[in-house]
């Protein structure tokens, strides 16, 4: 997509007719503002784009852009080896209508060719081949077929078992049945069409009983199923969709709507993101979706301008080292707090497995939730098990946790509802983490008491305050001071999940995720 709406041209021999007939009065060596569209498609003007895949932004030359979009006609995609993959399985669709190797011709030229240099249709058929693929398997697991392999054997039983109630298909008695009933006895069942026929119906019956047990609620029916993909209706939207069972599978196992004509597959937006900003929408909240104009050409996901709020929505893999530089998150978030906005940043796994920890926390940023009422039945003391503490940080913050030395608790009802982590050295306390129990209702305001209940019971040189900048500046300057900032350090992450570095000892496999860094504050009284 192109940015820039002007730029500036020098009139000369070759431009200067092509401009006056768009109406430009321009001259020989004189200098105007023209739009990007007026450009020759050979111009090496240079224009400011951004990636319709994954919405990096770079300086390109306009013929460079003319010519990758295929004439303005077709998306634009950087030089991001992923990019790349997507355009060219795009192309390859519009083409050939799907991989090139798929085509028939492309299967028979294959043929052609190994037959005139090796004699085979296939390169695997070569003894050679075959003897070479044997040596590797004794070598690395001391037989010359993994089917020889144990767990490979159990897993075969497993599946067997699971399918046909038996630790072989042929000691199944329908199976028994079908193949003796065949006029093809003497060959392997599954050459007989119509058996292996029903062995197809019978799996398909088998998936189709499996999702409907977990599919099938107040919100979605199954209509159909094929070998391929199921039809589905979804009663909120009253539409039907087809999806297959990968991405089925998938969007049950990270907790996604279902339905593809609600929440479309995308390449430049996740479904994950596409989610979130629908649960934001239906808080009635006036949203601005990739404005660019705050950031003067960096990219908002959200924006709402109400609550001087922007949310960042970080997929793992594109906010990575391999497309992000360390200090990325943090520019965003020093831009935004400059001109007063607040910028939080939701990282894509905590949407996946902490779901309700995001919609608490942002509850509470737009004031949505209702005071706690029961303050005087409330009792604070220092908790010292470290299992419950661990368990209740882990369930109900965003934060990685950390192991501390005094832990201020406040319990209702002896339930815990919040907990105060703090680092002793001393006489001097740090705070490591304020911790309340989620809820999409009741703002629980126990920061004051726990940190209260701190200055009366203990005595300190120095209290200090630490603050993730990725929640924006929520540190109140009336009591604390900043004293410090911790440049950005990082995540380790694999698939679809961050660690933090502690958890991992040997990071290789791994990619790092940079964060906001941190703040450190001191109390000033």
């Amino acid at each position: 997509m192109i940015l820039s709406e002007i730029v500036k041209i020098i009139g000369n021999g070759r431009n200067i007719s092509h401009f006056r007939k768009l109406g430009y009065d321009l001259e020989i060596k004189q200098e105007i503002d023209v739009k990007v569209e007026h450009l020759k498609s050979g111009s090496d003007i240079k224009i400011l784009v951004s990636c319709d895949i994954c919405d990096s932004v770079k300086t390109v030359t306009f013929n460079m852009y003319y010519k990758i979009t295929n004439e303005l006609q077709s998306k634009y995609h950087c030089s991001n080896p992923e990019c790349t993959k997507i355009k060219i399985k795009e192309s390859n669709e519009k083409i050939y209508g799907c991989h090139p190797s798929k085509l028939q011709t492309t299967k028979e030229k294959v043929i052609n060719t190994n037959k005139s240099k090796f004699g085979t249709e296939y390169y695997s058929q070569l003894e050679s081949t075959k003897n070479s693929k044997k040596k590797k398997f004794l070598d690395k697991y001391g037989v010359d077929n993994p089917s020889k392999l144990d767990f490979i054997k159990s897993k075969k039983i497993e599946t067997s078992i699971k399918n046909w109630n038996s630790e072989h298909p042929m000691k199944n008695e329908y199976v028994k049945k079908k193949c003796f009933d065949s006029q093809e006895i003497n060959k392997h069942p599954f050459t007989n069409k119509s058996f292996l026929k029903d062995v197809i119906d019978t799996k398909q019956k088998n998936i189709l009983y499996k999702y409907k047990k977990i599919v099938e609620n107040d919100e979605y029916e199954i209509i159909d199923n094929t070998k391929n993909e199921m039809k589905i209706l979804h009663k909120k939207c009253d539409q039907i969709f087809y999806t297959n069972y990968s991405t089925l599978r998938n969007r049950l196992n990270y907790n996604i709507t279902l339905c593809t004509n609600c929440f479309p597959i995308s390449e430049s937006k996740s479904v994950k993101e596409k989610d979130f900003v629908s649960w934001l929408r239906s808080l009635n909240l006036n949203i601005k979706e990739n404005d660019r104009n705050i950031l003067n050409g960096k990219e908002l996901d959200i924006y709402i301008p109400e609550y001087n709020l922007a949310i960042e929505f970080n997929g793992l893999y594109w906010h990575s080292e391999k497309f992000k530089d360390k200090n990325y998150h943090l520019d965003k978030s020093l831009k935004c707090s400059e001109q007063g906005i607040r910028l939080l940043h939701v990282w894509e796994d905590e949407w996946i497995f902490k779901q309700d920890v995001v919609k608490s926390t942002i509850l509470d940023i737009l004031n949505m939730k209702k005071n706690f009422k029961y303050k005087d039945l409330l009792t604070v003391k220092v908790l010292n098990d470290k299992n419950n503490i661990e368990k209740f940080v882990s369930k109900n913050s965003l934060n990685f946790f950390e192991k501390t030395n005094l832990n201020i608790s406040v319990f209702h009802n002896q339930e815990i509802i919040a907990i105060l982590c703090l680092k002793r050295n001393g006489k001097n306390y740090t705070i490591i983490n304020h911790v309340e129990k989620i809820s999409n209702d009741i703002k629980y305001n126990t920061f004051e008491i726990l940190f209260n209940y701190l200055l009366n019971n203990y005595y300190y040189e120095n209290i200090y305050l630490m603050n993730d900048f990725r929640f924006g500046n929520i540190v109140s300057e009336d009591i604390f001071e900043k004293i410090n900032f911790s440049k950005p350090s990082f995540y380790l992450c694999k698939g679809n999940q961050r660690f933090s570095k502690k958890e991992i000892k040997n990071n290789k496999g791994y990619f790092k995720l940079y964060n906001c860094g941190i703040n450190k504050f001191k109390y000033k009284y």
